[in-house]
């Protein structure tokens, strides 16, 4: 959930942060343009963070890409990633987490949602909604 009076290009705020620890769900929609946002990386990272540390649920949903677009960084990934080390710098710390966290999704596979580029969104955003009330009353 984002807080309305975000604003592109600040950090990513320590609300957000708290928000995403004291989840135990969370449910991530890797789609074409995802990797391109530093956001939405830094957001993920603390996900991948959460599950690990916290035991934290986590479903990827493949928003008509390929999971392993995502976890190799081939594609739009690839290039978004070559564009962050070009602004952050090779080393760059934050481009070396945001890496290693997109490469850990092919470990999420637990439950896992592929929307398809001619499938109906709905039919699939249903299943994703019984799955979490399911999840829930199992928490």
């Amino acid at each position: 959930m984002d807080d309305e009076g975000l604003e592109g290009g600040n950090d990513i705020s320590k609300t957000l942060l708290e928000a995403i620890e004291k989840s135990k769900l969370s449910i991530v929609v890797f789609s074409e343009n995802y990797g391109y946002s530093s956001w939405c990386l830094d957001e993920f990272v603390k996900i991948v963070e959460c599950k690990e540390t916290k035991n934290q649920l986590v479903w990827p949903i493949f928003y008509k890409i390929e999971e392993s677009d995502v976890s190799n960084q081939t594609n739009s990934y690839g290039d978004a990633m070559a564009g962050h080390e070009d602004k952050y710098g090779m080393d760059s710390e934050k481009v070396k987490n945001w890496r290693s966290a997109l490469s850990k999704v092919a470990s999420l596979r637990g439950d896992y949602y592929h929307i398809k580029k001619n499938e109906y969104e709905s039919e699939v955003i249903k299943k994703i909604v019984e799955s979490a009330i399911g999840a829930e009353n199992q928490l």
